[in-house]
């Protein structure tokens, strides 16, 4: 199913509170003039990668919810490392506070 082929069908998707349709594609892959047999017509698209040189596009709402994921797994991954670092630091000074008690 190339250069645009649609169904009619439309769901709600809850997430972005748009209408979607279900063909439209998560992905597609745009052709280059130089690899297409459409050389006068324009670039051509398909749902799938024709040639090496094809360009992919990912749908602009399922690239913002993986980046928005992205995001907030970075902060929760610095969040765990600045509370093992400080958990680290907590027992290096329990260590010496054990240590400065055995001294006495």
């Amino acid at each position: 199913m190339c250069d645009g082929d649609q169904e009619h069908f439309h769901n709600q998707d809850d997430r972005y509170g748009k209408q979607v349709s279900i063909s439209d594609h998560e992905r597609i892959f745009l052709q280059t003039i130089e690899e297409s047999d459409h050389q006068y017509e324009g670039r051509t698209w398909c749902q799938d990668q024709i040639d090496e040189t094809d360009t992919e596009y990912v749908r602009a709402d399922l690239f913002a919810t993986l980046e928005t994921e992205r995001i907030d797994l970075l902060n929760a991954i610095t969040e765990a490392i600045e509370c093992f670092d400080r958990q680290e630091a907590d027992e290096l000074i329990e260590g010496l506070k054990k240590a400065e008690r055995e001294a006495s």
